[in-house]
């Protein structure tokens, strides 16, 4: 399955999955899980599945790659 990158200052719903819009090393995904605006610089994402991180005002949870 492709998933886009992510993307600055983007309206983002609940269940959208978006991957770093660099390599991370760590595989991981980002499932969309409060809904918001994208901030206008990416976040510094998670490494380990479950945690999340607040991106503007949306709330990324990272999730396998396998998901």
């Amino acid at each position: 399955m492709a998933v886009a990158a992510w993307a600055a200052s983007t309206a983002f719903s609940v269940g959208d999955v978006r991957r770093p819009s660099t390599d991370q090393g760590t595989g991981l995904f980002f499932r969309c899980t409060t809904a918001g605006t994208s901030a206008s610089s990416e976040p510094s994402w998670p490494n380990l599945i479950g945690d999340t991180v607040t991106d503007g005002t949306c709330v990324w949870t990272a999730i396998s790659s396998t998901f």
